[in-house]
């Protein structure tokens, strides 16, 4: 339901990360008994603040985090982290399709090149992303990434 949203409207529905969230409390807590309410909430709140540097370098949307954090308190923080690791191979599959398809593979390399750089040499945090920059046709629905990467994590990686 996230990714559908994300590909349809560039959004993730805050009620299906609730639910998500809300499940995960239930489900550790079925689970786990009493302490797996903590063991759940320092899964999620792990995830979130971990990958929060790339929300504000624009790297991730705000919905990207809590769908992977939705995962993290699911089933744990090394299926959330395979999972956000499978993605990104996922979501650079994705960007390199869209970039050849549009015909700005090469711009975009050079940019991402330049950024590293200029991260390395002075250590300024800018945004990767700007919206009025860089348009729309260069973001992807990352949460549609993270789905596959998940399931190829639940497939291959946990058996």
């Amino acid at each position: 339901m996230a990714a559908l949203g994300d590909c349809t409207g560039r959004i993730v529905n805050n009620w299906i990360i609730i639910t998500g969230w809300c499940e995960g409390l239930l489900f550790s807590l079925y689970y786990r008994g009493p302490s797996g309410m903590l063991i759940w909430l320092t899964s999620v709140v792990i995830t979130i603040a971990a990958l929060f540097i790339l929300f504000r370098l624009k790297m991730l949307g705000a919905g990207d985090i809590k769908l992977l954090s939705v995962i993290s308190g699911f089933m744990g923080i090394n299926v959330a982290l395979r999972s956000f690791i499978a993605a990104v191979i996922v979501g650079s599959i994705l960007s390199i399709i869209k970039c050849i398809r549009y015909g700005y593979l090469i711009d975009r390399l050079s940019y991402f090149r330049q950024y590293i750089s200029e991260l390395i040499m002075t250590g300024d945090l800018k945004p990767y992303y700007v919206k009025s920059r860089d348009g729309d046709t260069v973001v992807i629905p990352f949460s549609a990434a993270i789905t596959v990467g998940f399931q190829v994590v639940d497939v291959f990686w946990r058996g």
